[in-house]
């Protein structure tokens, strides 16, 4: 009989403990040479103990639960203080009570190193949770805004939600207007500013914003009881606005409704227009759409004549880049023989002055009534050749529709025909 041999030694055991007994804690068992190798288990009470293991100082012990902190103690192999973790309410109202959105909460502890930035919400509130136990720093920005108090420095204890309230006060308002070109469309990253009218309290006040891609600006920062000048700033980029300068009155409240017509420099733009020569009825189908001429199927834009013969595209900047212009119609190329122009060019220089032809040549029908009245005569000819012929046409077609007969004697047929008539 042939026996089997095992070798058998004594397991190890890790023995897990913690300052005070909690359950339900997820404990990892992370090999050492292997990272991505562990042991999961769960942990309940105070004192856990896990194994058999081949050596267990071949594993490094990690502990989880939500809510709270696992800090390893340095003399204290596998023994681990336990901290519930804390969290900070922040509410920050206005003097109405109604909670502040958007502003900027800083928040720092400095024994760990802790930063945090964030925006409160529609409701004026932020939380910050799973903190450690400490004491914290707290300070609220907002532009326009003065807080009650300006900051404020708390110690937050283990597990508490610590609520911590601030009262803003505005001080300063808001201009909100829109900047526009001269064909009404929104012009984007146009700077306007507001200079304060010389005075003893508002002469060195000067604020500014920049016109998003819906042409919107915003200036924040304007002191009450302060009248100020809103103007383009000095740009390179536009020779002026419409109007050149307008005053406005601050008195506890938001400016709005400013509306600045701006009129770019020769270099900003390149002008592409042009006229399509047709006859008025055609014009409702007819397009004239703008390409890259390295995309030729990327539409840049398009626009529709109806019933004016000239167009205006208001998309382009000189970039040395190359264009195609292209003219299309709905018309039927059943009903309409025309031809499609196009032309092709670089935007360089300011401008571009486009003509197009259009001149549809309505089709007729003369070429087939012409084909169907020579048919005819055709049909005619065909009839009496065969009327005059018809004893042989039909001796061929007997021999044909046999299918004994392969091939015929045209001489036989001939004498066979004299006879008859004889």
């Amino acid at each position: 009989a042939e026996y089997m041999g095992f070798a058998a030694k004594e397991g190890d055991f890790l023995d897990i403990n913690l300052s005070i007994a909690i359950d339900d804690v997820d404990v990892k068992l992370v090999d050492k040479t292997t990272p991505t190798l562990f042991i999961a288990k769960k942990h309940n009470g105070k004192l856990s103990r896990i194994g058999p293991l081949e050596d267990k100082s071949l594993y490094e012990v990690k502990l989880y639960k939500l809510g709270f902190l696992f800090t390893p103690e340095a003399n204290q192999p596998n023994y681990f203080l336990v901290q519930r973790l804390a969290s900070i309410s922040i509410i920050i109202k206005e003097e109405s009570g109604v909670g502040l959105a958007a502003v900027l909460v800083s928040v720092s502890e400095a024994q760990r190193s802790y930063r945090s930035n964030n925006l409160s919400n529609a409701k004026g509130s932020l939380l910050l949770d799973a903190l450690r136990p400490g004491q914290y720093y707290i300070k609220p920005l907002k532009k326009e805004y003065v807080f009650q108090p300006s900051n404020k420095l708390i110690d937050v204890k283990e597990g508490e939600n610590a609520v911590v309230e601030f009262v803003a006060k505005r001080t300063a308002f808001t201009c909100h207007g829109v900047a526009r070109s001269l064909s009404g469309e929104p012009e984007e990253g146009v700077t306007v500013q507001a200079v304060g009218i010389p005075s003893d309290k508002c002469h060195n006040w000067k604020e500014e914003g920049v016109s998003g891609k819906d042409g919107i600006f915003t200036i924040l920062g304007l002191q009450s009881g302060c009248d100020y000048v809103i103007s383009l700033k000095p740009d390179s980029t536009y020779e002026y606005g419409i109007p050149s300068r307008r005053t406005v009155q601050v008195n506890k409240a938001d400016i709005d409704g400013v509306i600045i017509v701006v009129v770019p420099t020769d270099n900003m733009y390149f002008q592409l227009n042009g006229i399509v020569k047709t006859d008025k009825q055609f014009l409702h189908t007819l397009s004239v759409n703008l390409y890259p001429e390295s995309q030729p199927t990327s539409l840049i834009e398009t626009l529709s004549l109806d019933q004016v013969p000239f167009f205006f595209f208001s998309s382009l900047k000189p970039d040395n880049q190359w264009y195609t212009v292209r003219l299309e119609s709905s018309l039927s190329r059943q009903d309409y023989s025309f031809n499609l122009s196009e032309v092709t060019f670089q935007a360089v220089g300011s401008s571009l002055h486009i003509t197009f032809n259009f001149d549809p040549i309505p089709k007729t029908h003369e070429d087939e009534v012409t084909q169907g009245g020579l048919l005819l005569p055709l049909l005619i000819v065909l009839g009496m050749i065969i009327g005059f012929n018809y004893q042989k046409v039909r001796f061929v077609l007997q021999n044909i529709a046999s299918p004994s007969l392969r091939s015929f004697d045209s001489s036989a047929v001939d004498k066979t025909l004299k006879r008859k008539k004889s």
